[in-house]
C-alpha cells in the first residue's frame, strides 16, 4: 500500500496491529478454541512449551484505534495499535480456567494438554507440574 501512496499518491493511512481477540472470531484460533474446549469438558491445546507470547488486543478496542486513525491520522502515515498487553499461551490458559471456575463447574477433562517435540521436553519448567497439565510427545519430524 505505501508503494501506491508514494507512487500514485493514493490517499492511505497504514496502520499495523497485534493479535486480535472477540465475537466472531475463528474457532480454530487460540481463546475461542480453548473457551469452546473449556465449556466442553476437553484438553486445552498447547503446542510447545506454551512460552510463547504475544500481544493481544479486543476487536472492539481495535476498530475504536481505526475510527481515531481514521478521523485525525494524517495520509501516508503508519500506525501501529497495540494494547501493551502481552501474555504467553499459558497465561491465556490459567486465566481462562479461573475465569470458568467463578462461573460454571468445569469438568475433569480441562487440564492443560501439552504436544511438545521430544527435544523441547527439556524446555518445560517446574510450573508446569500440577493437576491441570498433562503431555504429549511427539517425534522430531512428525507434524502433528
Amino acid at each position: 500500500v505505501y508503494s501506491y501512496v508514494r507512487t500514485y499518491g493514493i490517499p492511505a493511512i497504514i496502520t499495523n496491529c497485534s493479535n486480535n481477540y472477540g465475537p466472531k472470531q475463528h474457532p480454530e484460533k487460540l481463546i475461542p478454541k480453548l473457551i469452546y474446549n473449556i465449556l466442553n469438558n476437553k484438553a486445552l491445546p498447547i503446542y510447545g512449551n506454551g512460552k510463547n507470547s504475544r500481544e493481544w488486543i479486543y476487536v472492539k478496542d481495535h476498530c475504536e484505534a481505526l475510527l481515531t486513525i481514521f478521523k485525525k491520522g494524517k495520509i501516508g502515515e503508519f500506525y501501529n495499535i497495540g494494547s501493551n498487553k502481552n501474555l504467553n499461551n499459558l497465561q491465556i490458559c490459567s486465566s481462562l480456567i479461573k475465569i470458568a471456575k467463578k462461573i460454571i463447574n468445569i469438568g475433569s477433562n480441562v487440564k492443560i494438554k501439552f504436544t511438545v517435540r521430544t527435544a523441547e521436553a527439556a524446555q518445560l519448567d517446574g510450573n508446569t507440574s500440577s493437576n491441570q497439565t498433562s503431555f504429549t510427545f511427539i517425534r522430531l519430524g512428525d507434524s502433528t
